[in-house]
């Protein structure tokens, strides 16, 4: 990203300012809430997917906003081509929510539901019994898991 252009957030005074991680297939991009900044997101998006020949999804991309006016998100998002949002309970990275001081069993309930329809899903399929337990118990375990390591589940849900 071209120096400037994106001044990111300042986490202490004794730290540089933090524009973006960067993960296996996932980015997360740090700055203010303007159309400037957003066309410097856009552009360097644009060209790292030349170089790379990767391509951006737009369903999976989403603007989030703290502090900011719903039409100022709506904008951005809209110039960049992806969802907005700027309520915290609509924040998830990494499939995890980043929301603090909502109720817990709320946190959990995406997941539980995911991995409901999972089960549904597979049910119907040419599974046998033995394949649908090995499924449940080695690809839909490790859902909770990850989510555990980092918000704890309350005991309404805990198994």
């Amino acid at each position: 990203m071209i120096a400037g252009a994106a001044p990111g957030l300042k986490i202490t005074k004794d730290l540089k300012a933090i524009n973006h991680a960067l993960f296996t297939d996932d980015s997360l991009m740090l700055g203010g809430a303007s159309n400037r900044i957003a066309f410097a997101f856009k552009n360097t998006l644009q060209a790292y997917c030349k170089v790379t020949g990767a391509l951006i999804s737009e369903r999976k991309s989403t603007v989030y906003s703290w502090n900011a006016e719903e039409e100022e998100t709506q904008k951005i998002a809209c110039n960049l081509g992806f969802n907005g949002y700027s309520k915290w309970d609509k924040i998830n990275y990494l499939g995890l929510p980043l929301t603090l001081g909502t109720n817990r069993v709320n946190l959990w309930e995406g997941l539980i539901t995911k991995i409901k329809g999972k089960i549904i899903a597979w049910g119907g399929q040419w599974l046998t019994h033995g394949g649908k337990l090995a499924l449940i118990k080695f690809v839909l375990s490790s859902l909770p898991i990850y989510q555990a390591s980092y918000l704890m589940a309350p005991k309404s849900i805990s198994w």
